[in-house]
């Protein structure tokens, strides 16, 4: 089922990088119906999944904005923390997000904070363009953070916004929050 989920908010945010990041309407940044139809299909699937995660116009017209009830913060050093201290606590985030990946796992079962990121880097990093860098999330939680001591987990939680390039921008972009 989720990795249904998974390629669902990879083809919209794959549809909202092409009709609204990439070509958003110029005549009135403000109103864009691509963006507002692309936004509630979303929003209708994650409501269908029972996820507690919403999604929403960013401070750009052309930007994603990802909320969840629970998650206070939902910018990368947050989120990166959150789950570092998930990790360190003995629980594993990592083997969460990678059973909801390949589908043995629905959002709705993950963590506020593991949908959270989910749809974070799903569909609102592929939405700015950085589909090629969710297969290499999916390596580094495989082959590293699922299986490492809740310690060693800790650190590379704590390591992850300076990790990935779709990171490290949004922490450039400042107030920008995905």
């Amino acid at each position: 089922m989720s990795d249904v989920e998974r390629d669902i908010l990879v083809r919209y945010g794959r549809q909202f990088s092409v009709d609204v990041k990439f070509a958003h309407v110029a005549s009135d940044e403000e109103t864009n119906p691509q963006r507002d139809e692309i936004l509630g299909q979303v929003n209708d699937c994650l409501t269908q999944w029972q996820s507690p995660v919403k999604v929403r116009s960013g401070h750009q017209p052309y930007e994603v904005f990802v909320q969840c009830r629970g998650v206070r913060k939902g910018d990368y050093l947050s989120l990166a923390g959150d789950m570092a201290s998930f990790s360190f606590a003995g629980q594993n985030p990592a083997r969460d997000l990678l059973q909801w990946s390949q589908g043995s796992l629905p959002l709705a079962r993950l963590s506020n904070h593991s949908a959270t990121m989910a749809v974070i880097i799903y569909f609102a990093e592929v939405a700015r363009g950085f589909s090629y860098e969710v297969g290499q999330f999916e390596a580094w939680l495989r082959e590293e953070v699922q299986s490492q001591s809740p310690r060693e987990a800790f650190r590379s939680w704590i390591d992850f916004p300076s990790r990935f390039s779709f990171a490290l921008r949004a922490l450039q972009d400042g107030e920008y929050t995905p």
